[in-house]
């Protein structure tokens, strides 16, 4: 699409940088995502910035990363934009800022709500607060029933790990007994089910 106007620069080396992205090329992505950025003539490109960022995340440079995901107006970080917000605050330790930009975006989604519950579990195992990953995982698992009307597998999963950690074993094997029956083949679920049919 070199010689035609129909998408805009930013579009195209947008998705050049996706592409690099998605081959683990980052320093390719990177260089199209700022061109990207360099070709925008004013707008939103929130989206350019979270791929940017994400794109330093896996460069291993998470200061550059939240450099980056910051200049994306805090009023507009719609929810994917505070999901990596969050994964690079962890990347950086600092997780109480990191739960804070999740907290911010599970208030406004209405559409994956899970997502932003589920990187919260993971703050706190990380923590060993075990009950409130645990009670964030059933949320996530609640939210996403009554959305989309099915079982939210993750959330069954880390309801089930953290049974696990709290010396649950029933409440822990019946939760991942469930979630074998829906998708035996979910990873790490045969490791769970073995510790926890050994308790």
């Amino acid at each position: 699409d070199e010689k035609s106007g129909y998408l805009s620069l930013v579009f195209k080396y947008f998705a050049l940088g996706k592409i690099n992205h998605y081959l683990n090329r980052f320093d390719k992505a990177r260089d199209a995502l700022l061109f990207a950025l360099q070709s925008g003539t004013g707008g939103n490109y929130d989206f350019v910035y979270e791929l940017l960022s994400r794109t330093y995340l896996a460069m291993g440079n998470p200061q550059r990363a939240l450099e980056t995901i910051l200049k994306v107006p805090e009023n507009r970080r719609r929810p994917y934009c505070r999901w990596t917000e969050a994964d690079v605050l962890c990347a950086l330790k600092r997780f109480d800022p990191a739960r804070s930009a999740l907290l911010k975006s599970g208030e406004r989604d209405t559409r994956s709500r899970h997502k932003s519950l589920i990187r919260l579990v993971k703050i706190e195992y990380a923590e060993n607060y075990f009950d409130k990953a645990q009670s964030y995982a059933a949320e996530a698992d609640r939210f996403f029933q009554e959305k989309w009307g099915n079982r939210f597998l993750e959330g069954l999963f880390w309801q089930a790990v953290c049974a696990y950690r709290l010396g649950k074993k029933e409440n822990g094997l019946g939760l991942a007994r469930e979630l074998k029956a829906l998708k035996p083949d979910y990873p790490k679920l045969d490791v769970l089910l073995e510790r926890l049919e050994g308790c």
